[in-house]
């Protein structure tokens, strides 16, 4: 009876997931991908030429090669790397490596594989178009009997190498323990016309992989961030400065160097913790400046030069000019490859209520108060950089978060309207959208569960011009959940591309890579990054189907399994609309639907294990894979039905979990604490 009724609910489980991804596929039709090499595609892929077809050349034939990698006379590391990169992997196909040579070596022959601006690629006339693209573009091009990676920076020709591969060898990273790849004693070169570069420009999934190994987050696409360790070998890394989040206080103008001097600054008590960080007063700075003209008030030298007077450093010139001042002298002037500068508030939900500040919000918002700032401040920095580098590219983020979430706009006759003409954001300024308290269980735009959010991101586009979004893909206070970025964080990926947002920062765990679906919530958000316009279904099959193998029905249908649950049966969610301990209750979780998911997953991983044709070393990496993927649901069983089972029974189930535990190094899972100290808990239990 059990098993007819879990097959029952299975068929519901799959249509109703059928029916839910189906609402949530790519609204854009797209043109022909031309993964592969069928040269009777589509040539054209959303503006991009990417046309690839079969040749009779050979790359590597019986393992050699008459081809050498051709780099400038003096390659930059990122250079010397994509060549590095090139030979990786050639290797991995075939065991052959090609010798790399400089432009000053070049002989009377274009067999090479040439990386960036060499002879090679002046002859063939290519250069200055791999100039105009976006940053991070690349261009492959056949040259006679040679091959081109071209880019306008050196980020793009390391991105241009793995394409190559994938294109023309098969090579797909899907994780650092899952990469595939052709093996081949020959290797035909294929005709290249082939161009592409990023829907979203700068592109940072925050995770302890992302933070700490470059070498892998090239292989995903992504930038990178202002923490990770990145250095020139791994090209341009983050377009971001150094100004973090909780900027204004922590490192324009601290509280800790400005504060007994000036308290009137300030609003909220200080400290050096996320809860008790001081807020600037804004009208403070607004109408305590005197003379708006950075020229009058002696900022800015006669020749637009920033002035060398220390006194604006110690804050005798006001909060504002000692603001724009120590913005530029220590930042923007400095950084001078970054493009985005965050004038980030403090993290948490403190607001002046200075007799001023009161008056003012009643007009314009407390909003509406951070807007005013920027504009004054953009403006100051543009005039400064209209003089010094008018070539740069130099954007000030301020953040939609909290207190300053809600746009100043109002909504008449079916339009959002600015509440006032000052609070249109000058070009220069990026909002930067943090839907924190939404329910990412559904889309943001979905009038019916976000609708909050629905309006928060059709009124800032009443306001600004350019976007940026810090987004969320876990439950940070209880990361043994699986957060259902299926469901709604994909499809916010899209919704964040039509309205025009060119930066995605996706938030998750930075000191463990010990989470739910880690590597393909990773791979399928990177390529999503890359280019929007796929579908997210077939990315996660591919990935499952890859990643998981022998296991991969088993895994499809837990999460068909889970994402019917939430959706339909766990409303409302805990934050970010995910499973909390709030929700782990007998009532979301009856005994007969988490024996049942055990129970598949004991199935598949005893299968595996008694498997005839799997190696000794598959099985060990499967079942380790399938376990952990399991923990939630062994923890549910657990926590909810430990009267259920005898003594013995249970202690059996609790040691299990532990060995699972330990053996997939799963210590940086949290519940309220530490996993291990709910494990102790459990045992002085029984």
């Amino acid at each position: 009876m059990k098993k007819k009724l879990l097959i029952f609910i299975n068929c519901i489980l799959c249509l109703s997931l059928a029916l839910f991804l189906s609402s949530c596929k790519n609204r854009n039709t797209t043109e022909n991908n031309n993964n592969g090499n069928d040269s009777t595609k589509s040539d054209i892929y959303y503006g991009r030429t990417q046309k690839i077809s079969d040749s009779d050349t050979y790359l590597v034939n019986n393992k050699t090669s008459e081809y050498k990698i051709l780099l400038r006379e003096d390659a930059s590391k990122a250079e010397n790397y994509a060549a590095l990169e090139f030979n990786m992997l050639l290797d991995s196909v075939c065991g052959t490596n090609l010798e790399i040579v400089s432009t000053s070596d070049l002989e009377d022959t274009t067999k090479y594989i040439s990386i960036g601006n060499t002879k090679l690629a002046e002859l063939s006339g290519y250069i200055d178009g791999a100039n105009s693209y976006n940053r991070n573009g690349f261009k492959i091009k056949s040259y006679e009997d040679g091959l081109l990676i071209l880019a306008g920076d050196n980020t793009g020709l390391i991105y241009g190498v793995y394409r190559f591969f994938e294109k023309n060898c098969n090579y797909m990273y899907y994780a650092p323990d899952e990469i595939k790849i052709d093996k081949s004693d020959d290797i035909k070169l294929l005709n290249y016309d082939y161009e592409d570069w990023p829907d979203f420009p700068e592109r940072d999934i925050y995770n302890l992989t992302t933070k700490t190994d470059p070498s892998t987050t090239m292989k995903y696409y992504l930038n990178g961030s202002i923490y990770s360790k990145w250095e020139e070998t791994y090209g341009e890394g983050t377009w971001w400065s150094s100004l973090y989040d909780q900027s204004m206080e922590e490192q324009i103008c601290p509280s800790k160097i400005y504060g007994a001097e000036h308290p009137d600054w300030y609003y909220g008590p200080g400290g050096d913790t996320n809860a008790t960080r001081s807020q600037l007063c804004f009208t403070k700075a607004l109408y305590d400046k005197g003379e708006y003209d950075p020229y009058t008030s002696g900022l800015l030298n006669e020749d637009g030069s920033l002035t060398t007077d220390q006194t604006f450093s110690d804050g005798t010139h006001g909060l504002f000019w000692t603001f724009c001042y120590n913005l530029i002298k220590d930042y923007v002037s400095i950084e001078t490859d970054k493009t985005l500068f965050q004038l980030g508030m403090s993290d948490n939900e403190y607001f002046c209520d200075c007799e001023r500040c009161k008056e003012d919000i009643s007009k314009y918002t407390r909003t509406g108060l951070v807007i005013r700032f920027a504009n004054q401040v953009a403006d100051v920095v543009k005039e400064w950089q209209d003089k010094n580098c008018p070539e740069r590219t130099i954007y000030f983020t301020i953040f939609a978060y909290l207190t300053v979430v809600q746009p100043p706009v109002s909504y008449e006759n079916g339009e959002y309207k600015p509440l006032d003409p000052s609070l249109v954001l000058r070009d220069n300024i990026v909002i930067r959208y943090a839907p924190m308290l939404e329910g990412y269980l559904f889309p943001l735009l979905d009038e019916k569960h976000n609708a909050r959010s629905n309006i928060q991101m059709n009124g800032w586009k009443t306001l600004a011009n350019h976007f940026a979004v810090w987004d969320y893909t876990i439950n940070f206070g209880e990361t043994y959940q699986p957060f259902p970025n299926w469901t709604a964080g994909y499809e916010n990926l899209k919704s964040y591309y039509d309205y025009g947002y060119i930066d995605i920062y996706n938030q998750g765990n930075g000191s463990s890579t010990n989470l739910s679906f880690y590597y393909m919530d990773m791979w399928v958000r990177s390529r999503l990054l890359w280019d929007i316009h796929q579908d997210y279904k077939k990315l996660m099959d591919e990935f499952i189907d890859v990643y998981y193998k022998d296991g991969a029905d088993t895994i499809k249908n837990y999460i068909e399994q889970i994402t019917f649950h939430y959706l339909n049966y766990m409303q409302p969610m805990g934050y970010n609309g995910a499973a909390t301990s709030a929700t782990t209750t007998i009532k979301n979780y009856p005994l007969s639907f988490v024996e049942g998911i055990n129970d598949d997953f004991k199935n598949a991983i005893s299968k595996i294990n008694n498997s005839q044709e799997l190696s000794t070393e598959t099985k060990e990496t499967l079942t380790k894979r399938l376990e952990y993927e399991s923990i939630f649901f062994r923890y549910v069983e657990i926590t909810l039905y430990s009267s259920y089972f005898s003594k013995e029974e249970l202690t059996s189930k609790i040691d299990e979990f532990e060995r699972i535990c330990k053996n997939g190094e799963l210590g940086g899972l949290r519940t309220f604490s530490n996993i291990y100290d709910v494990i102790a808990e459990w045992k002085s239990k029984l």
